[in-house]
């Protein structure tokens, strides 16, 4: 008998999906609710974020209220409230007490259906909510660089053509060292995008106004310039490379980390900042 009522809920019948439709929104999954939200979301054409989300939770919310609360709630209350009246009117103190005891019955059996669910269909609401927001997350974390080998690392090293950078013309090189401070911010969000290469802490895992402020004490530089130039480099594709002056002065800023990481002995912070060298001096020479 099981077998054949779960084949007929299962089949194409328009009173099958009608079923279907009220089974899964009377005894959602966490994934069927993460599709309900995911609709109620839809509705509202935007960018989607916490907020969007919240809105979301709130329409979930009272939909579950009106059938798990609000509705119940008036089905048990207006038995109870007939029967007060009832018992009132008869002046009867056994109907009375009978009366009574047929109410906290009611409330006994309201909690422990009604409400209980509603607190459970809530928490795999949240659930869903917690699940989509840790996908949308997830989507929006830079996809890490593949590191090469250390012997590879070596060996592309080893034919790079370092030439000398002493001789690069600087005067019109914004990155230049020449000045004092020119290259600070540059050199520290390097550092900061090799420590993010390595699965480190850094600036970019919390927000930058608040993350950089210990260097602006350190160097004297503005915070408003440091997030500026962040964004070249979050990562490795956006760095500024379009002069071979740029090139040159960024291949200087790695020397001067590699030199700071091998005194350090940190080998990790080390092997990316030549893979990194590696990258800069792969990339497609500027057209003269």
């Amino acid at each position: 008998m099981k077998k054949f009522v779960r084949e007929w809920i299962e089949g194409n019948g328009v009173m099958q999906t009608k079923i279907r439709t009220l089974t899964n929104w009377a005894c959602p999954t966490e994934e069927q609710t993460k599709l309900q939200l995911l609709k109620i979301i839809e509705r509202r054409p935007g960018a989607n974020g916490p907020h969007t989300l919240q809105y979301a939770i709130d329409g979930r919310k009272r939909e579950i209220q009106w059938g798990f609360l609000y509705l119940p709630l008036l089905a048990f209350s207006i038995p109870g409230l007939l029967l007060m009246v009832g018992a009132l009117i008869s002046q009867n103190h056994r109907l009375f007490y009978l009366t009574i005891a047929v109410i906290i019955s009611l409330v006994f059996v309201f909690r422990s259906f009604c409400s209980i669910q509603y607190l459970e269909f809530y928490r795999v609401t949240c659930s869903a909510a917690d699940a989509i927001l840790k996908d949308q997350l997830v989507n929006l974390l830079p996809a890490k660089t593949p590191m090469l080998p250390p012997s590879e690392i070596r060996t592309q090293i080893g034919q790079l053509d370092l030439r000398p950078t002493e001789d690069a013309d600087s005067e019109d090189d914004e990155y230049a060292l020449s000045h004092p401070g020119k290259g600070t911010i540059p050199l520290f969000l390097l550092n900061e995008l090799i420590k993010k290469e390595a699965g480190r802490p850094n600036i970019y895992n919390g927000n930058l106004q608040e993350t950089v402020l210990l260097h602006v004490d350190l160097s004297g530089c503005r915070a408003k310039n440091i997030v500026n130039k962040a964004k070249y480099y979050r990562s490795r594709k956006f760095i500024p490379l379009g002069t071979e002056n740029a090139r040159t002065t960024h291949r200087k800023y790695l020397d001067k980390l590699l030199r700071h990481y091998q005194a350090i002995g940190d080998a990790e912070l080390t092997k990316v900042a030549e893979d990194l060298l590696i990258y800069i001096d792969s990339q497609p020479r500027p057209k003269m």
